[in-house]
């Protein structure tokens, strides 16, 4: 092989691994995006559920109190139960989805639907 050659053939295989790297990168980045955006889910969700687990317990503590003794609890803190209880179970606002390149909600709940 000639000095010439040897030279575009070391260039070729050059360009060919740069191409790679980046699509490599690319793939990388879109994957640790989606996990990010996964992670962040599911931290929601975890707080959530604490906070449900909490009002459960309480409400749970307001019935006991309500059953040993119907005129000892004051009708505002049932309200005030209910209202806590009902603010809790309203849909969480999120802010819009911004996107992930190469992602959909699809594929981010097939992803969070594997750890089933």
């Amino acid at each position: 092989m000639s000095e010439v050659d040897w030279k575009a053939a070391h260039d070729t295989v050059l360009a060919h691994h740069r191409e790679t790297f980046a699509e490599l990168r690319s793939d990388i980045d879109r994957v640790t995006a989606e996990r990010d955006a996964l992670q962040a889910l599911l931290t929601a969700a975890d707080e959530r559920a604490d906070v449900l687990e909490a009002l459960l317990l309480q409400t749970n503590e307001l019935l006991y109190a309500i059953q040993g003794d119907p005129g000892a609890v004051p009708s505002s803190s049932i309200d005030a139960m209910r209202g806590r209880v009902f603010e809790a179970l309203k849909p969480a606002e999120t802010e819009p989805y911004q996107g992930i390149p190469g992602t959909s909600f699809q594929r981010l709940n097939a992803l969070a639907n594997q750890g089933e």
